[in-house]
């Protein structure tokens, strides 16, 4: 997924945010000393053990800062703008019942048991999904956020984020439909990431000017791509640096 280093992030975000001063060499060690136990043999872990981490940290808060450790830990679970696109496209496809059907059986009948595929198979399933909707199969590449996607084109997609990037494109079938989420997306604000409040903001706004249906997804459905991830601790320097010294 590609969320698979969010976990210093979140953790260094809350804690320093609780601080409110710039992180320093010592806090940083001390934050993956509190991770590296929970590191399977793989150098990862999982939605459980993340929550695990949290817990330690807010402990430590309480312990060196005198913070409560029954204020409730908000993990900060954001979309960058390009998975925003991507999912607000997606909610539209599911806003129509007979597209959603299709796509989700196409996917279906094309990965089988499958739960990791390469990104050379989204493109032969959205190359199948154009044909049935009539949509013309180049477009899918010439889609920005796709392409970005496809730059990347090393790693493994779940089956589940195979079906969200299937939608998303069978949804960019409405005329004009990717222009205006992508002038919502941008008119939100200049942050590179958004939280669930602001998406589900900007899906009104996108309901508001083109007029279509749209599922929305509850803050469960939101955050499931990180509870079926796994969460490595290699870039998390770089994640830290990214959020503090922008």
């Amino acid at each position: 997924m590609y969320l698979k280093s969010i976990l210093f992030f979140y953790v260094a975000s809350f804690f320093f945010q609780c601080q409110g001063v710039l992180p320093t060499e010592e806090q940083i060690t001390m934050i993956k000393d509190l991770i590296a136990p929970k590191l399977d043999h793989d150098g990862k872990m999982n939605f459980s053990q993340l929550n695990e981490v949290v817990l330690q940290v807010q402990q430590k808060i309480y312990e060196k800062y005198g913070i409560t450790n029954e204020n409730n830990i908000d993990f900060g679970f954001q979309y960058d703008n390009d998975q925003v696109e991507i999912a607000i496209l997606s909610y539209i496809a599911i806003g129509k019942p007979e597209l959603n059907r299709l796509v989700r059986d196409i996917v279906e009948n094309n990965l089988g048991p499958e739960t990791f595929v390469p990104f050379k198979k989204i493109k032969a399933i959205c190359v199948k999904v154009a044909k049935a909707v009539n949509i013309t199969p180049r477009d899918f590449t010439s889609i920005d956020v796709f392409r970005r996607l496809e730059l990347k084109s090393n790693r493994m997609f779940r089956k589940d984020y195979v079906v969200t990037l299937a939608l998303a494109f069978a949804a960019t079938k409405e005329p004009g439909i990717r222009e205006i989420v992508k002038e919502k997306i941008q008119r939100c604000d200049d942050s590179l990431f958004k939280y669930y409040e602001e998406v589900i903001a900007i899906c009104t706004e996108v309901q508001n000017t083109a007029h279509v249906p749209m599922e929305l997804p509850t803050y469960e459905q939101f955050i499931e791509p990180w509870k079926n991830g796994s969460y490595a601790a290699e870039t998390v320097q770089n994640a830290i640096i990214r959020h503090y010294f922008p």
